[in-house]
């Protein structure tokens, strides 16, 4: 029963077509006799199903109802869900190349970084559930009259409950006064240090309070101003804007405003507990008190309910006075006090007043009844008077008001032109900055690709003559390690005593590079040459 909402206001139909009960006292075709009682509910997941609600006449059976038939539509075919398919990889193609292995080693061991930026303190949701524990005993504590910032509470819920009240007080002749009230800046201008003292009284514990005040203290902002920040500066009243639990902590203060101010309302007017509002039911026995609507709340929008305009002033007051406490100051010129059944009262009295001239035209007494009667008329004309003309003034003001704030629309619409022509301009240069700056990446891009080729080939040069200069040192090293072998040029100088072979030997050694058969030829040449002069 939770989720079960009534749907009949989403259709709105005549009244030929919406009441539902007509009171057995009066068969006669009146509307007066007639209410509408039966309702649909249902649950809120289907509630888009519904696409007509009304009520039929039906054959007379003894009963005073009507039938009440909704037309749903709904669709209960499970949607197919496409399958998603893999793209298979290759992974082998890896490892034929190193250089995308490479690539892949690094491109692996970078993708992580961006999820552990986005991620952050890996303790932070469980931080954020600890506050979020604090949610479900304060919502038993707060008023069942605040229905924003709550599961399963919306505005549409409030919107039906206010018209059935004002269906009621019509149709019981009751007279109804609701104050709409609003306030300034509600969100921003929340005193910090009373918040931590009601959340205190609240019986949250001191620990989370103390987190929640870490959490406020030193907040900084800035302002964008023509595409540029301002300095930033400190702020030091109201919630955070963006944080998921700030919604709560502000009707837990309004909250608390509301509490005081109907505990005070009704030590004023001496009304017991329970009594404060707009009554809906007198009191029948013991077991079945007196119940009273005070407001109905959506989170910063309050609407007040009374049966007297005297104590609703009474009930504005006090709102004004509590929220003052706690930063919050009301809007005068957003709220206003509406009564639904002043034309229905007054038309009312006229007819009492017919009905009593005509059941005493006979008696003595008329002249003087007529004349009191007179009187009453009078005074009561001039109080509406009084009212219309009150009326009539606080239009002329704010007609004056409208007036004034059309021309600063006018001035305000002027200047944004201007500012918007200086904006455009401002955007085409930035456009045209952007795409010579995409030009020079371009540019950049393609020079660092030549000077990686350029660097690879480099490389690649250097390295085949490292190996060329490893081979040569190496053959060096062997050539003079196991042959011990060095070049030299032989040239024979002199010779005494001459020999006349001596230049066909010089000759011959040139061509044949052997030193041994040299020195042996000349051996020979010397051994002959002495021989001969011994003989001789």
């Amino acid at each position: 029963m939770a989720n079960m909402r009534p749907v009949q206001a989403r259709f709105p139909h005549p009244k030929s077509r919406t009441w539902t009960l007509q009171h057995p006292s009066n068969r006669d075709k009146d509307d007066g006799n007639r209410a509408q009682l039966d309702h649909i509910l249902i649950n809120g997941k289907w509630i888009m199903s519904v696409e007509n609600i009304r009520a039929y006449n039906t054959v007379e059976c003894g009963s005073d109802h009507r039938i009440v038939s909704a037309r749903i539509k709904i669709k209960l075919r499970v949607e197919r869900q496409n399958k998603c398919t893999r793209t298979k990889f290759d992974w082998a193609k890896l490892k034929a190349s190193e250089q995308l292995q490479a690539q892949f080693n690094v491109a692996v061991r970078n993708r992580f970084l961006a999820l552990q930026e986005e991620c952050g303190d890996s303790g932070l949701q469980a931080k954020y559930n600890s506050f979020e524990r604090i949610r479900e005993p304060i919502d038993k504590i707060l008023r069942p009259n605040q229905a924003g910032f709550r599961r399963g509470r919306s505005c549409t819920e409030q919107v039906h409950i206010i018209c059935r009240l004002i269906e009621s007080a019509d149709d019981k002749n009751l007279s109804l006064y609701i104050t709409f009230v609003d306030f300034k800046k509600a969100f921003d201008s929340i005193d910090r240090r009373k918040m931590f003292e009601i959340l205190h009284h609240y019986g949250i514990p001191d620990k989370l309070v103390r987190a929640i005040k870490t959490i406020y203290n030193n907040s900084k902002s800035a302002v964008l101003v023509e595409g540029g920040l301002t300095e930033e500066f400190e702020i030091t009243t109201g919630v955070l804007q963006g944080d998921t639990l700030a919604p709560f902590l502000f009707i837990i203060v309004i909250d608390y405003v509301l509490k005081n101010a109907e505990l005070n309302h009704a030590t004023i007017h001496g009304i017991n507990e329970g009594e404060n509002g707009f009554v809906t039911q007198p009191r029948q026995c013991r077991r079945q008190p007196v119940t009273a609507i005070f407001d109905l709340d959506f989170a910063d929008d309050l609407a007040l309910l009374e049966g007297n305009l005297e104590r609703a002033q009474s009930q504005l007051n006090e709102i004004a006075k509590q929220a003052e406490q706690v930063g919050l100051v009301v809007n005068l010129r957003m709220a206003s006090i509406r009564d639904y059944n002043a034309v229905e009262h007054f038309n009312r009295r006229l007819e009492e007043m017919r009905s009593k001239l005509l059941d005493q035209a006979l008696g003595e007494e008329l002249n003087d009844r007529v004349a009191q009667l007179c009187q009453e008329h009078r005074q009561y004309m001039k109080s509406v008077l009084d009212t219309c003309v009150k009326k009539c003034k606080e239009d002329e003001t704010m007609f004056d008001m409208i007036q004034t704030y059309k021309e600063d629309l006018k001035e305000n619409t002027s200047l944004l032109k201007e500012k918007s022509a200086e904006h455009i301009e401002v955007v085409s240069e930035i456009e045209d900055k952007e795409h010579h700056k995409a030009l020079l990446f371009q540019r950049i891009e393609k020079l660092k690709k030549d000077q990686a080729k350029n660097r690879e080939l480099i490389q690649s040069q250097n390295k085949a003559n490292k190996d060329r200069l490893k081979k040569l040192n190496k053959c060096k090293d062997i050539f003079q390690k196991h042959l011990s072998l060095e070049i030299r040029k032989i040239q024979v100088m002199s010779c005494d005593p001459p020999l006349e072979k001596m230049a066909h030997l010089e000759r011959r050694l040139q061509e044949t590079n052997n030193f041994s058969a040299f020195l042996a030829n000349v051996r020979r040449e010397f051994v002959a040459l002495h021989g001969g002069a011994k003989t001789a």
